[in-house]
């Protein structure tokens, strides 16, 4: 009898921890205009990629954090050669390019 106890046991705490905390998804993320966003990890992590002539401004990887995205949308801006726009200097939105 006491293997049998020592077996359903083990059975059920197996069970208990593989089923884990609940999931808490986040609603799907909208792609930057100029730009796409990936889902991974069953939702709970995105990847912003901007098309060829945009670069990303803001988190390239952001996750799922209890129902809610750490992050918001990044957004694409147009590289203009190694220029920017005023604002975006005003606004330290700027990345250095070598």
């Amino acid at each position: 009898m006491a293997v049998a106890s020592s077996i359903l046991f083990l059975f059920l705490t197996a069970t208990v921890a593989s089923a884990g905390e609940p999931v808490v998804n986040c609603s799907a993320p909208r792609s930057p205009d100029h730009g796409q966003a990936f889902l991974y990890q069953d939702g709970r992590v995105v990847k912003f990629v901007c098309e060829p002539g945009y670069s990303l401004l803001g988190k390239e990887i952001v996750r799922c954090v209890e129902g809610e995205w750490e992050a918001g949308t990044p957004t694409c801006i147009e590289i203009a050669g190694r220029f920017f726009l005023q604002s975006d200097l005003d606004l330290n939105k700027f990345e250095i390019i070598s």
